[in-house]
Order: C-alpha cells, then sequence, then structure tokens
C-alpha cells in the first residue's frame, strides 16, 4: 500500500528495568525484571499506526552495530506495514537506546542515549521526498536534530500533509514561530507543556492545561492538545475559531472490560496517542473525534507492559477505534 503517514524520526533499543521504586541518587536498587524492547519516539508513533492498519513510511536512522542491524530485521518481519526503506544506517556510530525504570506504580523515568539518531539531517528527509507527495499525515519528535524535524514539517506542507509534532523530549531552545507555523498539531504533555512555556510547575488541571495551550498559541502554535496522563488530555483549536475539548481516559464503567484491568506500564503511551492519531487523522476523522479515539487507543497500552509489545491490535484495537462522540463533527 502507498504510505498514508510518513513518520520521521528516532529509533531507540530500550533497556526495561522494573524496579519496587525508583531510585534515589546515588541508590543502588535491586530489580525484578530486565526486557529489552524496540522504542524511540519515533518508531513507536510509526508501529502504533501501523498496527491499527495504516500504511506508514519511516524516515530514521540506526548505526552499524549489533542493535541496528537487529531492529531493522525486527522491523521486516514483525512490523510490515511500516516501511523501512529510508532507514539509513550511519556508519561508526552506535544505535540509540533507552534504559529505563519501570516502578511498582507503573511510573518510569527514563535516559536517552540518542547515538545514529543525531546523525540524521535535513539531506536524509530531502531523500525521501517522494513520500511526503503521496503522505495525508506527516508525524515528527524532537529526539532527532531539529533541522531533520524542520525539513519533515516543512516537505509536508510542500504536498498537501497535515502536519504533527511531538516535541518530546523538549528542547533546550524555545520552538521558533517559523517551525510553529509549520505545524498543524502540536502535542506536548504535561512535563513538555511546562518547558515550552517557562511555567513555574507543570500543568495539572484541564484549566492549566488550557492556560498552557493559549500560550504556545500567542507563540506561533496552531492547534495544541496537551496530554495530562492519567487525566486524558485537553484540545484547544486555533482556527476556525477557538475551541476547548476535555477528553477523559475511558473507565471500565462507561467503556467496557478492555479498560477494567490495573494500570502497569506507562512507557510509551504518549507515544501510542500520536500513532493511533495519525492513524485517525489519516483516516479522514475530524481533528476532535481523533483525539477521542486516539485516548481510548492510549489508555489499553497502558494496561500492558512494555512499549511497541503492549499497543494495541486485533479485535481491542476495532473496539478503541469505534467510538463515536456525538459533538465530534
Amino acid at each position: 500500500d502507498t504510505p498514508t503517514v510518513v513518520v520521521v524520526g528516532s529509533l531507540m533499543v530500550d533497556l526495561v528495568s522494573y524496579v519496587p521504586r525508583l531510585p534515589a541518587p546515588g541508590e543502588t536498587l535491586v530489580g525484578t525484571k530486565f526486557v529489552q524492547a524496540w522504542g524511540g519516539k519515533g518508531m513507536n508513533q510509526a508501529v502504533q499506526a501501523a498496527r491499527l492498519g495504516t500504511a506508514v513510511a519511516f524516515v530514521g536512522m540506526v548505526g552499524d552495530d549489533t542493535f541496528g542491524s537487529a531492529y531493522k530485521a525486527h522491523l521486516v518481519a514483525n512490523e510490515p506495514r511500516v516501511d523501512t526503506t529510508h532507514i539509513s544506517v550511519a556508519a561508526n556510530t552506535a544505535t540509540g537506546v533507552a534504559p529505563i525504570c519501570v516502578d511498582a506504580h507503573a511510573q518510569n523515568s527514563i535516559v536517552i542515549v540518542p547515538g545514529a539518531n543525531n546523525a540524521l539531517t535535513a539531506a536524509h528527509v530531502d531523500g525521501a521526498a517522494s513520500l511526503f507527495r503521496s503522505a495525508r499525515v506527516v508525524v515528527a519528535q524532537c529526539e532527532v536534530p531539529l533541522e531533520a524535524t524542520r525539513a519533515a514539517m516543512a516537505a509536508a506542507k510542500g504536498g498537501d500533509a497535515m502536519t504533527l509534532l511531538n516535541p518530546a523530549p523538549a528542547p533546550a531552545q524555545p520552538l521558533t514561530r517559523d517551525l510553529l507555523s509549520l505545524v498543524d498539531i502540536l502535542c506536548p504533555n504535561e512535563t513538555e507543556a511546562q518547558a515550552l512555556t517557562a511555567a513555574a510547575a507543570p500543568p495539572s488541571s484541564v484549566d492549566e492545561a488550557v492556560t498552557a495551550a493559549k500560550a504556545l498559541q500567542e507563540a506561533g502554535a496552531n492547534d495544541v492538545i496537551v496530554t495530562l496522563g492519567a487525566s486524558g488530555c485537553v484540545l484547544v483549536t486555533r482556527k476556525p475559531e477557538q475551541r476547548v475539548v476535555a477528553v477523559a481516559v475511558p473507565t471500565a464503567a462507561a467503556d467496557g472490560d478492555d479498560y477494567a484491568a490495573a494500570v502497569v506500564d506507562t512507557t510509551g503511551a504518549g507515544d501510542s496517542f500520536c500513532g493511533a492519531l495519525a492513524h485517525c487523522l489519516a483516516g479522514g476523522d475530524v481533528l476532535e473525534l481523533a483525539v477521542h479515539r486516539a485516548v481510548r487507543v492510549a489508555s489499553l497500552s497502558v494496561r500492558r507492559h512494555g512499549t511497541q509489545s503492549s499497543y494495541a491490535t486485533g479485535d481491542q484495537a476495532r473496539s478503541a477505534l469505534q467510538f463515536n462522540a456525538s459533538a465530534s463533527s
């Protein structure tokens, strides 16, 4: 199939330790389990969109090491809806890794070592120009150099694609008005919203999320979605008029047994949301409906351990995507 979603972003090998609690500085803890898994915010988002049925093309970089070759082989064997043609190999460079700790309450702490991801350039994006001409949605993050992220957004605007930027991790410098003008949907989480607005604390309520979104719009952003973890998310549109939509996470009582299991691992939930959002938008959903459906998909992922391994497929995914919001038209 011709890819309708193009993701420009990172590939990381996740090195996940499960621990009773997150360690304090200088402390050594005994963990309960270790897992090596496939990650990187870019590929996480691509895999979630693909598992929901979208044909996805990926532009990124791995190193010339065993992690890199194993990652590409894994994608070819297990993620047939992800086109890996434009995953390049950086010479004499290590593939990115992400050591992760997950505690007994499903909270996580993550360190990323970008490695080969830092070698991705605008030239690599330009080399994939044909992908952007047929794309409906182009997705990027901030785990690769900003020049590649900006090139992806600009390439999308050279065609007719909608652009989605997940500014994670939050860049050290504010996003420029020039970059934000290329972004249709900006989707930070609480921590990223705090960093991008220089706020004293991350937003923890709908009202605070709305304030953060409006501050980002004043800085040049268009539509903004602030994700709030267990509190859902807030969408603040800009055009044709400013609207505020708060979306709560689903519950077993209201939404069925798929949401009855306990939350066990929040790693990658934000990426699940972004991937599901891209899938829904590429399929023609209006933004508000796409947000509702993406929250439902991401809420399934936190009920399983792992990142990509937790992402919904099959009947559960189809059930999550069947949601219809009466106001979402």
